[in-house]
């Protein structure tokens, strides 16, 4: 069809059947040398790092198969990852069984990952281990070591990732689910402030309580 513009006819000639942008699920992924991308398709999400320093690759999307063929089959110099930073993200991408799970829990680059325990079933799921103190295990031996103990090992008598609450924010809460297993009570609640801090507890807000007793 012509356009007009001061009394000159111009067309436009297609010699092309279509014309596609790339980058789309449709259409397939680039990925440049070095470059980080978050790719969600056909529900599933993956973060993939091109570590190359030379190598574009090509990111196929266009298909379920050929998205699974491709995150299932990568070429040595791309890193994929999981999108989820935490367990609570991991149930919403429908992952239900509690264990063990390596998760960029920082979501501050494409490495480290950490092994992070998500408990998946108790009070709706979601909830990422972040401390544990069993006496069969002894005892921390002082603040650092509460604050960060076996971080690779969290089924380990005496763990603790405290130093990472940060990370586990939602709407500027932290929520958390204390559990004593020896009572079969829990609490559960949530607040703003981080507990590590010396700051008086701010925004408290109980959401489940059964104990309101000093149970360790």
């Amino acid at each position: 069809m012509p356009w007009t513009k001061g009394g000159v006819i111009l067309f436009t000639l297609l010699w092309t059947a279509s014309l596609h942008a790339i980058d789309t699920v449709a259409t397939g992924f680039q990925l440049s040398p070095g470059e980080l991308q978050t790719v969600v398709a056909h529900g599933v999400c993956k973060k993939i790092w091109n570590t190359s320093s030379t190598n574009t690759h090509f990111v196929a999307t266009k298909t379920s198969m050929e998205w699974t063929n491709f995150y299932g089959n990568a070429p040595a110099d791309l890193t994929i990852r999981e999108c989820a930073a935490t367990c609570s993200n991991l149930l919403k991408m429908g992952t239900t069984v509690s264990g063990v799970y390596n998760l960029d829990l920082d979501g501050g680059g494409p490495l480290p990952l950490m092994d992070v325990y998500c408990d998946m079933t108790s009070d709706g799921g979601g909830w990422t281990r972040v401390f544990v103190h069993k006496t069969a295990g002894g005892y921390y031996a002082n603040e650092a070591a509460a604050l960060n103990s076996n971080q690779a090992t969290p089924t380990a008598n005496l763990y603790s990732i405290l130093d990472k609450l940060e990370s586990l924010r939602s709407l500027n809460r932290l929520t958390f689910r204390l559990y004593w297993p020896e009572q079969g009570k829990r609490n559960v609640w949530s607040q703003f402030n981080n507990p590590t801090k010396d700051a008086p507890v701010l925004g408290y807000q109980g959401i489940s309580i059964d104990a309101n007793d000093r149970y360790w």
